[in-house]
């Protein structure tokens, strides 16, 4: 995340009903995230992981899990880098 707002040399990603971008500047209807708000939704993600097998809820510890909404968005940041 972080080599990612160093690469786009903005303050903020947008984030609209159709689209998301980096930018300086702001727009009506858009959510802004910052460098440290877009790394604490991450790490919020990353550290909340829970899936359930049979009647057992486990705690994902390591990586992704596959399936969920954000796995691609993430993997996608990954890649780009």
């Amino acid at each position: 995340m972080e080599k990612t707002f160093e690469r786009e040399k903005t303050t903020f990603v947008v984030v609209s009903k159709n689209k998301a971008f980096f930018s300086d500047n702001k727009y009506n209807n858009c959510l802004y995230w910052s460098r440290e708000d877009a790394c604490d939704i991450l790490c919020f993600l990353l550290d909340s992981s829970f899936i359930k097998f049979g009647n057992d809820i486990y705690k994902q510890v390591t990586g992704i899990p596959m399936g969920s909404n954000y796995a691609p968005l993430v993997a996608d940041l990954f890649f780009l880098l």
